[in-house]
């Protein structure tokens, strides 16, 4: 573990859900390097430490790899902030096997899309079952 690594890290744990520029701009103070950012996020995901999570649209974020800590994401679509939600217990989200012949599924990434708290009350919008709605 590298000085860099656990600088990285250090940021990750205090600010789940951050893209690798908001890293970089974090620790420039430090004299790392964007490259260097880059480099150490990458190999942090490699060896397990660093989940990378990808939704559609957006720049890759970065949190903390917890062995056992099993999560799906929300995310709001005026702000782009994401929230960990739990997995529900008992529901399966992987597909079988006959799906697709002979596919090792080794991970599950859900993103469940919306409006969060803040954006829909600055909107005028109402929590409902379905989602969000006027008021």
């Amino acid at each position: 573990m590298t000085v860099p690594r656990l600088l990285v890290l250090g940021v990750i744990a205090t600010h789940p859900h951050v893209d690798a520029g908001f890293v970089a701009r974090t620790l420039r103070h430090r004299g790392l390097s964007r490259q260097t950012v880059y480099g150490n996020l990458d190999a942090l995901v490699a060896v397990g430490l660093l989940r990378r999570v990808e939704p559609a649209d957006s720049a890759a974020l970065y949190e903390l790899r917890i062995e056992g800590d099993d999560h799906h994401h929300l995310m709001c679509r005026h702000c782009r902030r994401l929230f960990d939600t739990a997995i529900v217990p008992g529901v399966n989200l992987a597909p079988t096997g006959s799906d697709v012949p002979d596919f090792r599924v080794d991970g599950v990434d859900v993103f469940f899309w919306g409006v969060c708290g803040d954006c829909a009350a600055q909107r005028g919008l109402t929590a409902s079952a379905g989602g969000t709605r006027p008021s």
